[in-house]
């Protein structure tokens, strides 16, 4: 679940990831980061948090500041992370 250094969130929808997995990430669909955002909390690795295009991952990057969890990296999109 870290490489690097970071803990790797896919933010994409469980279909998405079954697709096109990234090794090491743990997914949390977009749609359930209200519901889960403990989870974050708990993490003591820096976060990357990414997704297709970016669009998702900049709106949880919002609600992870607004929850006050600053400790992440809006990695952006799955290119971005699997050339990490």
């Amino acid at each position: 679940m870290k490489t690097r250094g970071h803990t790797l969130v896919d933010i994409r929808t469980e279909a998405e990831v079954i697709n096109d997995a990234v090794d090491g990430a743990i997914n949390i669909p977009m749609h359930d980061v209200l519901n889960r955002y403990n989870e974050f909390k708990t993490m003591t690795e820096p976060i990357i948090v990414f997704c297709v295009s970016g669009n998702r991952s900049g709106l949880v990057a919002d609600i992870l500041n607004e929850k006050g969890i600053n400790k992440f990296i809006n990695g952006s999109t799955v290119e971005n992370v699997k050339n990490l």
